[in-house]
């Protein structure tokens, strides 16, 4: 008998008890339960037993069995009557897929998947919950809540608060003066740079013809016209 590396994880899985994460279900909805037992490895012609081990009131804890190639439900438990489907084509391929149709609250527990000739089997966990509880945040989101819109509250923090009035308007009569002050005010502070300019200017020159830089130019006496330095010159002689 070949047994792929597979059914002997599948194996030890089962040796170690270890339980896959539970399956959350709601009242009245059809769950499908899936196991990869043994991958690679046709299991149409082995045992496959599912049961409820932690039941200890009921003489027979089959929640479905097969066996010689075909489902075995003498001995299957009342609770379960008609309401699972084993999925042959995939027993083909190793995997286990049964349905459960309708689950009820005491559907919830542990399922034990089990081959006998491989010894490999694993333990599926079903939580089933009512409709009510269906619709009850659960703990994380009730400690945890999804922030808020930020659009949202701003909109609202705009149309709840009042706006302060608004002060300074002036009227319609009074619009005219408010003009006016800001155009003389640029009046002035242009005639007082220009006054700046022209001392510093003034003042520039001034220096300059202080250092002898620059020299003052007179008026040339046209030919043919005495100046006063001629006409004193005459006299004297």
């Amino acid at each position: 008998m070949n047994v792929t590396l597979g059914a002997l994880l599948s194996i030890l899985s089962f040796v170690m008890g270890v339980t896959s994460q539970p399956i959350p279900a709601v009242e009245g909805d059809d769950v499908t339960l899936q196991c990869p037992l043994a991958h690679g490895v046709d299991l149409s012609a082995y045992t496959v037993d599912v049961s409820r081990d932690d039941l200890i009131n009921v003489s027979d804890n089959d929640v479905h069995v097969y066996r010689h190639g075909q489902d075995h439900l003498q001995t299957q438990m009342a609770q379960y009557k008609k309401r699972t489907t084993l999925i042959h084509e995939d027993l083909t391929r190793g995997i286990l897929t049964l349905t459960l149709a309708s689950v009820k609250l005491s559907d919830s527990g542990p399922y034990k998947v089990y081959v006998p000739q491989l010894d490999a089997g694993c333990v599926i966990d079903l939580s089933v919950v009512t409709k009510d509880q269906e619709n009850i945040a659960p703990v994380d989101e009730l400690d945890n809540p999804a922030p808020k819109d930020p659009q949202n509250s701003t909109r609202r923090d705009d149309s709840s608060t009042t706006k302060p009035p608004v002060q300074g308007v002036t009227k319609s009569g009074d619009g005219d003066a408010a003009k006016v002050e800001p155009v003389w005010k640029t009046v002035l502070l242009s005639v007082g740079c220009c006054v700046a300019a022209a001392a510093i200017v003034g003042i520039v020159l001034l220096i300059l013809w202080k250092l002898g830089k620059i020299q003052i130019c007179k008026k040339k006496t046209p030919r043919g016209v005495k100046g006063p330095e001629d006409e004193t010159m005459m006299q004297n002689t």
